[in-house]
């Protein structure tokens, strides 16, 4: 009998064999199946390598990874109350790296998730507010085109973070909208600001209407916030046009 799966006993890894291209046929697409045992291939290679008894082991986030993590973030916090944006920013990206290092596959995904959800929130504003501070003033005079390609170059790694907090689960989350755009207007990309900040204030009529929301007086704060940047973004293309 065929076997679609082999197991190596000595690696404890599982990897996929010539069969399925006999019982599937070659032209068969098995990206999903092969995302899965790279997977589970992961997972075993954590559990193997872990420094815990098996008994032991829950998925439980580790005490000590925690610690580390929340120490590299306290930084971040204190650099930010001291307005060094600059260190704050570097202190938060280190915790992010730390805590992608630190934490074991084995460990609960939906902890790990809020935790890099709420780090990278801080880091999205972090970078807008870095931004303002280097470059925003600037922005009405001439400058030399390093300092412009530096600033494009931070509002593009800002906006790449924005995408994988969408990836992240935030994908309808109305202050994601509200930094997209924000970023958006940066850039000068006013069609993707005004369609973004359309799509925030669809998201902030949703959560009204449907009377989800802890804070009304925040998410109608925000709802300004969006309508004016929809606003700004429109005035932009018409100007642009030379409609205005």
């Amino acid at each position: 009998m065929s076997s679609l799966i082999d197991y190596n006993p000595n690696s404890k890894q599982i990897k996929l064999t010539s069969d399925i291209k006999d019982i599937y046929g070659t032209n068969t697409d098995n990206t999903a199946l092969e995302i899965n045992i790279n997977q589970i291939n992961e997972l075993s290679n954590s559990l193997i390598h872990s420094t815990l008894a098996l008994g032991k082991i829950t998925p439980e986030p580790n005490a000590k990874s925690t610690t580390l993590i929340k120490g590299m973030f306290s930084k971040s916090i204190e650099a930010l109350q001291k307005k060094k944006y600059e260190d704050a920013l570097k202190f938060v990206t280190l915790s992010i790296d730390m805590m992608l290092k630190a934490r074991s596959y084995y460990e609960a995904f939906a902890i790990q998730m809020q935790e890099l959800q709420f780090m990278m929130k801080h880091k999205v504003d972090l970078t807008l507010a870095l931004y303002s501070q280097k470059y925003a003033k600037n922005n009405t005079t001439a400058e030399s085109s390093s300092t412009t390609d530096d600033g494009q170059d931070m509002l593009i790694l800002c906006l790449q973070d924005l995408e994988m907090l969408c990836s992240l689960g935030l994908l309808a989350d109305p202050q994601i909208s509200l930094r997209k755009t924000d970023v958006y207007m940066k850039l000068g990309e006013f069609i993707k600001a005004k369609a973004e900040a359309e799509r925030g204030l669809a998201l902030v009529t949703d959560l009204l209407t449907s009377r989800k929301v802890a804070n009304p007086a925040q998410i109608k704060d925000l709802s300004l916030k969006l309508k004016l940047l929809f606003v700004s973004a429109e005035r932009a293309i018409l100007k642009e046009n030379g409609d205005l």
